[in-house]
């Protein structure tokens, strides 16, 4: 049995490998052209902390600082891709078990948890986008909550909530809290439920004790990325761009456009309904929902919240995941055939729903796992890196590029607003005036073809030092050097 067991683990262990190797463009091997956008900003501060470096001083970005710490550990135990991939493995392992103990809460039978793991994998592969993003690092924390929450309504209800689960809930929702905000809903809404739950049982002393457990847990979280930061001088900044400039990121569109952008991509919210969905299948007639439908529909909500804020990106529906294991785990509970034909028929159609985004992910992972050669692109930023003096590496500025540019030419930025200027500049226009202050600290500055000096760098002077299909490399001239 043991030995059964170490199996089935080395087994999801292996799956969480393939799977990364093919969809996790920016840090699999077989895909070494991609380095991804937000992914290689990640991998550079991770770079860059392990080289003195600091998130918020050196590198401006709304995420907190334990994804941040997630990076410079991978940079660590190996520098480069092989070291995000590393971390990768180890967190989609964790995702695998935990999904399949929560599939074990409905049924042992391999019959549902392995077609189930493969639903998810599926799932996963279409918002996992290029990898090595918040979402994937939260959703252990996420299943894990959800796990236990399942436990408690499933085998507790009415009695007093453990005061371990109380911490635990804490300390997920402190540590997602401290790497992106919006992925703590669905532990928000599970919070919610037990609290409702055990007002409803008149259990007042649990809730009183589950309470102050949870700012337990959450401290643990909390404390030492702030103490860390409170060392460094830099724990006012660090909670400014983490939630004051991610509140105004996330309000960036308004609600308007918020359900203008659900409504045009409506087939991608159908998957985090399936809980809602597959509810009824569950259960017989007899049995009593109304604490089930409470979990759902809480969770169901905040998640949509958490994926329609901002810009409503792909890669926010990954927070979906653990819905679509809720809602796998309610069709195991089902004994009855007909019932059992009717779940696998719903499970079948809303695989095919995302048909269109399928034809999309299989035409991107032909195009990067058969590309063994940089582009034009990639050659480009390689060039211009060979042309910077090596005194001068840490004295560059992408205006306006994506970081993988950085990336791909083993440089480092001279100043926090490393990338992304003109968006930062649309949310904040007085930025301009610190970057312009800045242009001393800048020797190199990159652009894309055909693009000016920017106007906030215009104060100083800059030769071209050459022009490629992609960029343009500029050099600041000294206003010393050019007056003699």
């Amino acid at each position: 049995m043991r030995m059964r067991k170490w199996l089935y683990g080395l087994a999801l262990a292996g799956a969480a490998l393939a799977f990364l190797l093919v969809f996790s463009w920016s840090s699999s091997p077989l895909t070494p052209t991609n380095d991804g956008s937000d992914a290689a900003f990640f991998r550079l501060v991770g770079e860059g902390m392990l080289e003195g470096r600091l998130p918020y001083r050196d590198y401006f970005d709304n995420k907190g600082p334990w994804l941040f710490f997630l990076e410079a550990l991978g940079q660590w135990i190996c520098r480069g891709r092989l070291g995000v991939l590393l971390v990768q493995w180890v967190n989609w392992f964790w995702v695998l078990f935990l999904a399949d103990r929560l599939l074990r809460e409905a049924s042992s039978s391999l019959k549902l948890r392995l077609p189930g793991l493969a639903g998810l994998l599926c799932f996963a592969a279409l918002t996992l986008q290029e990898g090595n993003l918040t979402e994937e690092y939260a959703l252990p924390f996420l299943l894990f909550s959800l796990l236990l929450g399942v436990r408690y309504l499933k085998n507790h209800s009415g009695k007093p909530l453990p005061l371990g689960h109380g911490l635990w809930y804490g300390f997920a929702f402190g540590f997602l809290a401290f790497e992106r905000i919006t992925n703590a809903a669905l532990v928000c809404a599970l919070v919610l439920t037990l609290a409702l739950i055990l007002i409803h049982s008149r259990q007042w002393k649990s809730l009183l004790s589950s309470g102050l457990a949870f700012l337990g847990g959450a401290a643990l979280a909390v404390l030492p990325p702030c103490l860390y930061y409170l060392s460094k001088g830099l724990l006012g900044e660090m909670l400014s761009q983490v939630f004051l400039f991610g509140f105004s990121y996330a309000r960036e569109s308004g609600l308007g456009e918020q359900i203008r952008n659900a409504l045009s991509h409506f087939p991608r919210l159908l998957p985090l309904l399936f809980p809602l969905l597959a509810l009824p299948l569950g259960f017989s007639r007899e049995e009593k929902k109304g604490r089930w439908l409470l979990l759902s529909g809480l969770c169901v909500f905040a998640t949509l919240c958490a994926v329609l804020m901002g810009n409503g990106y792909y890669h926010y529906y990954e927070l979906g995941l653990p819905l679509i294991a809720l809602g796998l785990f309610f069709l195991g509970k089902t004994k009855i055939r007909c019932r059992q034909i009717l779940a696998a028929g719903l499970a079948l159609a809303l695989l095919v729903t995302q048909a269109g985004d399928f034809r999309t992910l299989g035409y991107r992972t032909r195009l990067y796992l058969t590309q063994r050669e940089q582009g034009s692109y990639g050659q480009d930023a390689q060039a211009l890196s060979r042309l910077i003096p090596e005194e001068n590496r840490e004295e560059v500025l992408c205006w306006d590029l994506m970081p993988d540019v950085y990336v791909l030419a083993s440089l480092q930025p001279c100043l926090r607003y490393c990338a992304w200027q003109e968006h930062y500049l649309s949310l904040n226009p007085d930025l301009a005036g610190e970057i312009a202050e800045n242009g001393e600290k800048i020797r190199y500055l990159i652009t894309a073809s055909g693009q000016a000096v920017p106007e906030c760098l215009q104060g100083w002077e800059w030769d071209l030092v050459q022009e490629t299909e992609n960029f343009l490399l500029w050099r600041r001239v000294d206003r010393e050097t050019h007056e003699s």
